[in-house]
């Protein structure tokens, strides 16, 4: 089903190009008929996406005016309250529509920060997505784009390493994600997860793209560079809707005080976005771990190397962490980063030995809460570590309780606090909390099992045809994801699809495992998920 139907005439096409591109670039799925048009009916497909269509944007000119297709199209539309016309040249609208509010859009060249177009898009977002402005779960899962939101946004770019030897690069994405978790806690500000904005590392985007791709109005743009035991780091703030640099600065230091630098950088960027913002909102994690230069570097590489989410990268993880206690053994960061991967190979049986891979899990995070008990990256992944080698779901509660207190801007945080949700069976705010996070993080290296939870939060809701369809979208990208294929199949066979039978046998395949499922808590939510397993079961055995 497209999200918008474009009608037009064929002498308008480079213009039909135009607003295709642009409402494309919004995240809208846009349907349009470049070939030609034939005989005395519509073609069966074009019908459909007109009638499928949830808006149907209209494009009048003097030719179009003319075009009995178009005019036929748009009567459709008025009639299924989709259409969305606008004016691409002066003309004589036919009477009909001229009672219908038109935007002029006749001197519009592809500008996507025109005020005249942001109102149109506006406008557009409504008639999608209804008067929130914002997607559905299904959208979100599919990839829609946000519209900016109500106080000021931004994203931290991935920074240059500028040294001959590009030795530097983790300890720029640890930057990077630093000073946005910094800027995260100033409840003024909007904040893009900084492991979202990795994925822009060499993109020849230019800054107006990609704050429409992640929904932000503003970048932050930097360079690193070392020399010993000095280190510079080069910023510059960049307005991307207005296409201008807001400010620049440069800021140096030692690299034993990389995390007071990093601050002062969050510090400078949110006062020059937000005047109003006190700088007693910014929390200094005063129990941060004194971490030398390699360890430093070593744990970002070990981070970044876990989110491949496989074993060997969680196992390479596991030896640069060990690496870094070896070096520092109340380093508390690297401690929880450690549990949680022993805890990941635990429950995902990728461990030669899961019982000794599980007590190697809760030793790190014996250690973890022992040396850094109320810092906010240790306490996300201490909740998650404990709630994946099967702890006390109470204590996990408060863990996961506390990181949201301590950073409630935080994608992971919630993300982790999703999936303690779906646990405790509280599914509409586990919900809230997974399109909350993705939001935060579109471009994250967890978005299939962010957009997994939403699935299963709308699976226990009962929305079926709402949630067969996200954890298609899901498995899709996790092939080999039991608790996502286990719900995909109860749902699919609740809703009488013929599918669910396939998607049983591929859950079996997988070994029949509920993977995070097997922690509910919830006998409802039992219930309802072994209901459609048996009855998914069932439509296996008879389709064999």
């Amino acid at each position: 089903m497209p999200d918008i139907f474009l009608s037009y005439n064929r002498q308008d096409q480079p213009i039909a190009l135009r607003f295709r591109d642009a409402l494309a670039a919004e995240g809208f799925d846009v349907w349009w008929d470049v070939g030609l048009r034939s005989g005395d009916a519509y073609d069966e497909v074009t019908e459909k996406a007109l009638r499928d269509a949830l808006a149907v944007v209209v494009l009048w000119s003097e030719r179009s005016v003319a075009s009995r297709w178009v005019r036929a199209e748009a009567t459709l539309a008025d009639r299924g309250g989709t259409i969305m016309p606008v004016m691409i040249e002066p003309c004589q609208r036919p009477i009909m529509f001229e009672l219908i509010q038109t935007p002029d859009l006749s001197l519009w060249r592809g500008n996507v920060a025109d005020p005249a177009w942001l109102d149109f898009v506006a406008d557009v977002r409504r008639k999608v997505y209804g008067d929130a402005g914002e997607p559905t779960p299904v959208q979100i899962a599919r990839g829609a784009s946000f519209s900016l939101p109500s106080k000021p946004s931004i994203a931290v770019l991935p920074f240059v390493d500028l040294d001959p030897m590009h030795q530097s690069e983790h300890l720029a994405d640890g930057i990077v994600e630093e000073i946005s978790t910094a800027l995260s806690r100033f409840q003024t500000l909007f904040v893009i997860a900084g492991a979202s904005s990795l994925g822009y590392r060499d993109s020849k985007k230019e800054p107006e793209q990609i704050c429409r791709e992640l929904g932000v109005r503003y970048l932050l743009q930097g360079s690193i560079r070392t020399a010993g035991n000095r280190i510079r780091v080069t910023t510059k703030l960049i307005d991307g809707i207005a296409g201008e640099q807001v400010w620049a600065d440069k800021f140096d230091d030692e690299l034993d005080h990389i995390f007071d630098l990093q601050d002062r950088v969050a510090h400078e960027v949110a006062g020059m976005i937000d005047s109003s913002i006190d700088t007693i909102e910014l929390k200094r994690a005063s129990d941060r771990p004194t971490i030398t230069p390699t360890a430093t570097a070593l744990y970002w590489r070990a981070n970044a190397l876990f989110r491949r989410w496989d074993p060997p990268s969680l196992n390479e993880a596991i030896a640069l962490t060990d690496q870094v206690l070896a070096m520092e053994p109340d380093n508390g960061w690297a401690a929880s980063l450690a549990g949680f991967c022993h805890a990941t190979l635990f429950q995902n049986g990728w461990a030669p030995d899961p019982m000794a891979t599980r007590a190697r899990a809760m030793a790190c995070y014996e250690l973890a809460m022992r040396v850094a008990g109320d810092d906010v990256r240790v306490l996300g992944y201490a909740g998650a570590t404990l709630g994946c080698i099967g702890g006390d779901p109470e204590t996990v509660e408060r863990l996961i309780a506390r990181t949201i207190e301590l950073n409630p801007g935080s994608a992971s945080t919630l993300f982790w606090g999703g999936w303690n949700d779906i646990v405790a069976g509280r599914f509409e705010r586990g919900l809230e909390r997974f399109e909350t996070s993705l939001r935060l993080n579109p471009r994250s290296i967890v978005r299939p099992f962010t957009i997994g939870g939403m699935g299963l939060c709308i699976f226990f809701l009962g929305r079926y045809d709402e949630s067969n369809i996200i954890l298609k979208e899901t498995v899709q990208q996790v092939p080999m994801y039991p608790a996502a294929l286990a719900a995909l199949a109860a749902g699919q066979a609740l809703a009488d699809r013929p599918e669910a039978a396939e998607t049983a046998a591929r859950w079996r395949a997988c070994g029949a495992s509920l993977g995070a499922l097997a922690a509910l808590r919830d006998p409802a939510a039992r219930q309802r998920l072994a209901d459609g397993l048996a009855r998914a079961e069932s439509l296996s055995a008879t389709a064999n």
